[in-house]
């Protein structure tokens, strides 16, 4: 989500990104499963990551075409993929660009 300006009114825009999985044929213990799932969040290999647009409304979704891991212009948000052996829980951490509206 960002905040953008757009005929001198300020909006929030906001995106829906999808990582497709459906080409892990092999079995992955979770520890493997974590560094797979971050590759993908970094977009390695490209066209892993399809964006969706959301208007301001939140009501309307817009494929756009993009496979890009950022809303608007701004630079990619990033995540990071944490897996806790002890309590088998995964954990997604972004981190906020502090020069931009996001």
């Amino acid at each position: 989500m960002i905040q953008v300006s757009e005929g001198g009114s300020k909006m929030w825009k906001s995106a829906l990104f999808t990582i497709y999985h459906n080409d892990l044929y092999t079995y992955l213990d979770n520890v493997n499963l974590q560094s797979e799932l971050q590759a993908r969040f970094q977009n390695e290999g490209g066209g892993i990551i399809c964006k969706i647009d959301i208007d301001q409304t939140g009501e309307r979704f817009i494929d756009v075409g993009e496979q890009a891991h950022r809303v608007s212009t701004e630079v990619e948000m990033p995540i990071t993929i944490i897996y806790d052996t002890e309590s088998y829980k995964f954990k997604l951490y972004g981190i906020q660009n502090s020069a931009t509206n996001q």
